[in-house]
């Protein structure tokens, strides 16, 4: 239950001026989470050796939050045997939206006998949507545990710094 609570904290921390952030979450019903003293964390979606989504200052504000709400609650990173495995992967998808206008200029309606003009005009975009799941797995089995994913719409600043 301490890792759910953490991981649920540090979300807020992370995306707590975000309105627009949609979150999943999803846990096995029969785990006792106060079982659980160590923790290691582990990121996926790597590219050669380097995350594709997060970038390095992300990843260590990511580890810094992440550690210290684990430890102040009694749990410590242990690398070699620990309790709960802590996966993070970050990835991107692209939505594509459409948005159409219709104007209408003449006299008395478009259905008028006195003419007019109607115009339909249909515009294609591309939304990037970043995502962070983070799952806590039995180290051993390698079993799900609990996965929360969070959703947000890129901005076009985060879009640009994406693309640098």
């Amino acid at each position: 239950m301490k890792s759910k609570i953490v991981i649920l904290i540090s979300f807020m921390l992370l995306f707590g001026s975000c309105s627009s952030v949609k979150m999943y979450s999803d846990q096995k019903a029969d785990v006792d989470y106060s079982e659980f003293n160590s923790y290691q964390i582990e990121y996926e979606n790597n590219i050669g050796g380097v995350n594709q989504y997060m970038n390095e200052l992300n990843k260590n504000r990511f580890d810094n939050s992440l550690n210290n709400l684990l430890t102040s609650r009694g749990m410590t990173n242990s690398t070699t045997d620990p309790d709960i495995l802590i996966k993070v992967v970050t990835d991107m998808s692209t939505q594509t939206n459409y948005n159409t206008t219709h104007s209408n200029f003449g006299m008395m309606g478009r259905r008028s006998i006195y003419g007019g003009r109607i115009s339909s005009d249909t515009r294609e975009y591309d939304t990037n949507i970043g995502h962070i799941t983070i799952s806590l797995h039995d180290p051993q089995s390698k079993e799900l545990l609990w996965y929360t994913t969070v959703e947000k719409e890129l901005s076009r600043e985060e879009r640009i710094l994406r693309k640098k």
